[in-house]
């Protein structure tokens, strides 16, 4: 099987992470996925605020999805100039 890694969701790929949040019980347990992607218009809002990337099998199903976004760093004295 192949698998592809990019960045974007699609439509049909939020509605598969909308099912998945609410039916893993692993997920459930140790993410806030079931809130975050509570229905499509919590989902894509939430979404819109990071940048994403999927990984899909070749009928472009989603297998698994990580995100990231910008944070800044805290406000202290630094040995080193990051």
């Amino acid at each position: 099987m192949d698998y592809k890694f990019k960045k974007g969701i699609t439509d049909n790929q939020i509605d598969q992470l909308i099912g998945y949040s609410h039916i893993d019980p692993a997920i459930q347990r140790f993410t806030s996925d079931l809130i975050r992607f509570k229905d499509k218009k919590s989902a894509t809002k939430w979404l819109g605020s990071v940048t994403v990337y999927t990984l899909t099998e070749t009928e472009g199903n989603l297998i698994g999805i990580t995100w990231f976004h910008k944070k800044s760093l805290p406000e202290r004295t630094y040995l080193k100039v990051l």
